[in-house]
C-alpha cells in the first residue's frame, strides 16, 4: 500500500531563513530548519561511500537553500529534482532532446528520460552533482561537476568544476549564475549497509540523523522562476546513481545504474538496477511503497 501524503505532510517554512547557511557542506542540521525527509533505507551502494541521510530546505528573498547529509564516491552522482509548478505536466520524464550526443543536456539527465516519477510530481528543474576523477588522477583528487537543467525549456547551465581542497574533504563550485554547491565528503555516520534482514536503519541500529556533513546548495530564486511575493509550493526529490558511463560504445549508447538512496526514501528496497531512455528497463518511483517527493511551502519575496 502506498503511504500517501496527506495535507499534514505539506511542510511550510516559517519565513525567510533566520541565518544564511555557510555553503561548505558542514554542520548541516544546525544551519537549517528541521529536515523535510529522513532516510528509511540502508545503502546498497557502499556504506560511507554513497548514502543520503536527511534532506533540509530553507529560503530567503535571494536563494533557495538545500542541505543533504551523506557522501558520494568516485563515478557517482546525485540528481536533485525540483517541481516549481505542482499539478502541471506529466510525471513521466522527457529529458532526452535527441540530436547529437553528447549535447547541451548532461548525459546522465538524458538517461533519466522515460523515468516514472511519483504521481503528482512533475519536476521542471534538475541540479546534477557528479563526482569523478580525470585520467591520471587518484581518488584523493576527486572533481565535482555541477549542472542546472531547465526541463521545460530543455536548456542546461553548466555550473563549473570544483576540485577537492587539500586535506579538508570539501568540494565546492561557484558560477557566475550565483549558484553555490559544496560537498564535504567526510561522513562516516548515518545509515548502514543494506543486507537481507537489515534493509532499514531501524533494523540494523543505524541512525541517519547522526550525519552532519554532505551537500549544501544555494540556488538563486530567479533561476527557478520563484519571484512571487506570495508563498509558493515547491516539491523536491533527490536520488543517487552512477555517472551513466556504462553501456555501449557510442556517446549516447549508455546506461545509468541506480542505487537505493533517495530522499524521501524508497521504503527498504534494494538497488533499482540499470536504466536508459531506450532500454527495456526504466526507473519507476511511483511503484515504490513511499511517496518519493516532499512538497514545501516557500515564503514569498
Amino acid at each position: 500500500m502506498k503511504l500517501a501524503l496527506g495535507s499534514a505532510a505539506l511542510l511550510v517554512l516559517a519565513g525567510p531563513a533566520a541565518a544564511v547557511p555557510t555553503i561548505d557542506g558542514q554542520n548541516i542540521p544546525t544551519e537549517f530548519p528541521a529536515p523535510v525527509a529522513t532516510q528509511d533505507t540502508n545503502t546498497q551502494f557502499g556504506n560511507n561511500y554513497n548514502e543520503l541521510n536527511q534532506l533540509f530546505i530553507d529560503a530567503d528573498s535571494d536563494n533557495i537553500y538545500v542541505g543533504i547529509t551523506g557522501n558520494l564516491a568516485d563515478n557517482n552522482a546525485i540528481v536533485l529534482f525540483i517541481d516549481t509548478t505542482p499539478f502541471a505536466g506529466s510525471n513521466i520524464l522527457n529529458t532526452d532532446p535527441g540530436g547529437p550526443c553528447p549535447g547541451d543536456i548532461p548525459t546522465l539527465i538524458r538517461m533519466y528520460s522515460g523515468t516514472t516519477m511519483e504521481t503528482g510530481f512533475s519536476p521542471n528543474y534538475t541540479l546534477l552533482v557528479s563526482v569523478g576523477t580525470f585520467p591520471g588522477q587518484t581518488l584523493s583528487e576527486l572533481v565535482m561537476a555541477c549542472d542546472l537543467t531547465d526541463l521545460d525549456a530543455m536548456t542546461n547551465t553548466p555550473l563549473g568544476l570544483g576540485l577537492i581542497n587539500s586535506g579538508s574533504g570539501v568540494l565546492s563550485t561557484t558560477a557566475v549564475t550565483g549558484v553555490e554547491v559544496a560537498l564535504d565528503n567526510s561522513n562516516v555516520n548515518g545509515v548502514g549497509e543494506w543486507s537481507e534482514g537489515g534493509e532499514t536503519p531501524a533494523q540494523t541500529g543505524d541512525d541517519p540523523t547522526d550525519a552532519t556533513t554532505g551537500f549544501e546548495i544555494a540556488i538563486p530564486r530567479d533561476l527557478l522562476g520563484l519571484t512571487s511575493v506570495a508563498p509558493v509550493e515547491v516539491s523536491f526529490f533527490v536520488f543517487l546513481t552512477n555517472n551513466a558511463q556504462g553501456g555501449g560504445s557510442g556517446p549516447c549508447d549508455r546506461e545509468g545504474y541506480a542505487s537505493n538512496q533517495g530522499l524521501p526514501g524508497i521504503g527498504g528496497w534494494g538497488n533499482l538496477a540499470s536504466f536508459s531512455p531506450t532500454g527495456a528497463w526504466q526507473l519507476d518511483f511511483d511503484a515504490a511503497p513511499n511517496v518519493n517527493y516532499v512538497p514545501v511551502i516557500i515564503p514569498g519575496i
